[in-house]
């Protein structure tokens, strides 16, 4: 009698055992299978087909091999872009380490003559547009390594 007692124990350890792995897995699989994602919010950015390349944009380009993350307008840099470029400083912050691998900047009809205190001490680089760009004016775009 001991061991059927000592073996319905271990049966059901066995069983509860199983039970903890199988059954978030299972739970996991109906919430995919129904697009369950909760209040998830996500910014997803586009990917951009232009017909010119960030080279033909801006009248000198730099030819480091980095990822840039620069705010485009078609204006003069005033107190909304400086807004902008201050969410971009703060962006490339937020990068920590991994700040030696990007540049940020902005690509702008005239240079400006003065760049505003939280960008200063920044890898910012600053572009002059060659032509303007409807499309994205006002947008913050990452171009990649390649142009």
């Amino acid at each position: 009698m001991g061991k059927r007692i000592n073996r319905a124990k271990k049966n059901t350890q066995l069983i509860l055992m199983i039970l903890a792995f199988i059954v978030p897995v299972i739970i996991a699989k109906l919430m995919l299978s129904n697009d369950f994602k909760g209040n998830v919010k996500t910014h997803g950015g586009e990917l951009l087909n232009l017909p010119q390349t960030y080279q033909q944009l801006v009248v000198s380009p730099d030819d480091n091999q980095l990822w840039k993350v620069l705010y485009v307008t078609n204006k003069q840099c005033e107190s909304d872009c400086k807004k902008q470029l201050y969410y971009v400083a703060q962006t490339y912050k937020a990068l920590g380490r991994l700040q030696e691998r990007v540049s940020i900047g902005a690509m702008t009809p005239q240079l400006m003559a003065a760049l505003p205190p939280e960008i200063s001490q920044t890898n910012f680089n600053q572009h002059q547009l060659t032509q303007a760009i409807n499309d994205l004016e006002d947008h913050i775009v990452i171009v990649d390594p390649m142009g």
